[in-house]
């Protein structure tokens, strides 16, 4: 097989598994957030549940950026643009940042002291723009993923394209 096919088919698995992990990551906030769910959720296990799914959409967005560190020439030139516009956002959101500091740490190293609310809140604030529901719809809106508007509607645009464009079908994308 031709090096920029099989390259081609590690760019679909890879998006394939972002496109799951953001999809059941923000669907999870919203059932958790459902009458069906309010009387068995305590907010102590709201919070928790809420912070653990958006730290996995804030891991899925940092790996779109290290995809595009390693894949972009993939990404169909037709796209190219509002691949490149979805990239400046996700950086401009301070993912990256929000990854390194809050993900996977407690401890403030600058300040020799634990992270304190004030700033997971400030780091919170950039991530969301101010607007959580906007934040998460801007992600993945399950009444209108019409592309370009969402990060999933061009992560899977991306995604269908290569599998077009170098003949990749659904078998291939699932081989382990």
């Amino acid at each position: 097989m031709n090096l920029d096919r099989t390259r081609a088919i590690e760019a679909c698995q890879i998006l394939n598994d972002l496109i799951g992990d953001i999809v059941v990551s923000t669907r999870t906030i919203e059932i958790f957030k459902s009458k069906n769910f309010k009387p068995l959720m305590t907010a102590v296990y709201k919070i928790a549940a809420t912070r653990f799914c958006v730290f996995q959409i804030v891991l899925s967005l940092y790996k779109i950026l290290e995809f595009d560190s390693h894949y972009r020439s993939f990404v169909p030139n037709k796209m190219s643009d509002c691949w490149k516009i979805m990239i400046k956002e996700i950086k401009s959101r301070g993912v990256k940042n929000f990854r390194n500091t809050l993900v996977g740490h407690i401890w403030n190293k600058q300040m020799k002291r634990p992270i304190s609310n004030k700033e997971h809140d400030e780091f919170e604030n950039q991530l969301y723009g101010g607007d959580f529901n906007g934040f998460l719809l801007w992600i993945n809106n399950p009444n209108d993923n019409t592309f370009p508007k969402t990060v999933i509607s061009i992560v899977e645009t991306a995604k269908k394209k290569i599998a077009e464009d170098y003949k990749i079908d659904d078998s291939e994308i699932f081989e382990n």
